[in-house]
């Protein structure tokens, strides 16, 4: 299994700094979306997520989760969220075979 395009979501834009993304974006590799919760957010959501005991990220995680979703939707036959550099897929036993123990058996919850 391999990976044959990147969605980026960027909350500040740092992604961007000194065209570090450039030759993967001009090849089609990779899609960026610089300060995602700027222009896909309500102006109101700062505020709301200013009280107590509401994470911030939840508001724009969920809607750039929709948003790939929506994007890939007829695209892509597989979408993984991995929402930080350090994560990956992986399994209790390793994956040696992704199509056969991963993909496999959810293919019918398609």
């Amino acid at each position: 299994i391999g990976v044959s395009h990147v969605v980026l979501y960027d909350t500040d834009g740092s992604l961007s700094v000194d065209g570090v993304l450039d030759g993967y974006v001009l090849s089609g590799f990779v899609t960026y979306f610089p300060r995602f919760p700027q222009w896909a957010m309500s102006k109101q959501h700062g505020a709301v997520h200013m009280e107590p005991g509401l994470p911030s990220h939840a508001g724009p995680d969920a809607q750039a989760a929709s948003h790939c979703l929506f994007m890939q939707r007829g695209v892509s036959e597989w979408v993984a969220f991995l929402h930080s550099p350090d994560e990956y897929l992986s399994s209790a036993r390793g994956l040696r075979d992704v199509e056969a123990e991963l993909l496999e058996p959810l293919r019918p919850l398609r």
